[in-house]
């Protein structure tokens, strides 16, 4: 489904577009995305689409995902400016085009694939990673992007500022659920230890909740839960008490920050993609609730969703140093929620 034929979706992408900071520096570059039918992924793809169309940037873009299926259902299919790159990232993806930019957006990264296979989301985070800098280094890429996530500070206290990119916390090794942010720690330090070794210039964009209508209906993270629920008028339900405290970001902002980190980010560095804002789980659900006129009501969770859940009660990130960039959010939270619900009604994808 192509989310650009919705109105306001492609006027979410618009505004991203113009949210980016040093995006001259995209214009008539060949860009690999790997991902690029996640959450993430493809809305970064719909940015370079909808510039190319729009903008004229005449962009090369280079989308990775492991059936072309997928792609061609999520974008439609290939033209002069648009390449499907088809491949596992972890064994036979095989690329050897000459670009400018890498973002390496492929993970692992919803709940349900942390406690069904552990094993092989900590392989996709290091080997996937470790193939994909292979690709970059033979490429002569100008930049390359990793992908990272909140959960790599684990259990720390923070002051009301939240997480700051030089702290450490904890994560439990001896936890099937930290194969998720164990695997992101050491594919960051394998990303800083090409850069040194190889001369490859790496930056990394450590994302908070991220969130929008575009999300794979494989998605069970809460919050996703959360909005499908509200969009089909439905009762929104919470499986914990909802205290533990987020950074959350709509994906417009999420993108826009992560191509601002790209063109404008100092090499070896990591950056906190997230906004002012931020909320409790159950705060989360009652927006969603509220907007589509429903309650929200407290359930058990089953076993496996307890095993899924994250240990962190405050996961709160500081975007001092991403906003030094001149970057700041377009969006609120609960305008992203309200633009979410709204999208996946109109296009009928719940």
């Amino acid at each position: 489904m192509d989310f650009l034929n919705n109105t306001l979706y492609r006027e979410d992408v618009d505004s991203s577009c113009k949210n980016i900071q040093g995006i001259q520096k995209l214009y008539e570059t060949r860009i690999f995305i790997t991902g690029a039918t996640g959450l993430v992924g493809s809305f970064l793809v719909d940015i370079l689409r909808h510039l190319n169309k729009e903008y004229e940037t005449h962009i090369q873009i280079y989308a990775v995902s492991r059936k072309i299926e997928k792609l061609e259902a999520r974008f439609g299919k290939q033209d002069s400016y648009l390449k499907y790159v088809v491949g596992d990232i972890c064994d036979n993806l095989d690329f050897d085009t000459p670009v400018d930019y890498v973002i390496h957006a492929a993970a692992n990264s919803y709940p349900a694939l942390f406690r069904e296979d552990p094993t092989g989301t900590i392989i996709k985070s290091v080997e996937g990673t470790r193939r994909v800098l292979e690709i970059s280094k033979k490429c002569g890429v100008k930049k390359f992007l990793f992908v990272s996530s909140g959960e790599v500070y684990g259990q720390y206290k923070t002051d009301e500022v939240g997480h700051r990119e030089n702290e450490n916390g904890v994560v439990d090794i001896l936890s099937l659920r930290s194969c998720y942010p164990l695997g992101k720690q050491i594919a960051e330090n394998l990303c800083i230890c090409y850069g040194e070794q190889y001369h490859l210039p790496i930056v990394i964009a450590r994302l908070c909740h991220t969130f929008g209508p575009n999300a794979l209906d494989s998605d069970n993270r809460a919050h996703m839960q959360f909005i499908r629920s509200a969009a089909l008028n439905n009762n929104v339900v919470l499986k914990s008490e909802g205290l533990q405290e987020r950074s959350y970001l709509y994906i417009a902002d999420s993108a826009s920050a992560i191509f601002s980190v790209l063109l404008c980010g100092e090499v070896n560095q990591a950056y906190n993609v997230s906004s002012l804002e931020k909320l409790t789980i159950r705060k989360f659900a009652k927006i969603c609730a509220t907007l589509s006129k429903k309650n929200v009501y407290m359930q058990l969770p089953t076993n496996e969703e307890y095993m899924e859940r994250s240990p962190i009660e405050r996961q709160i990130l500081d975007g001092s140093r991403l906003r030094a960039l001149g970057w700041n959010a377009n969006f609120s939270i609960k305008k992203g929620i309200s633009h979410s619900i709204e999208i996946l009604k109109d296009i009928g994808k719940v």
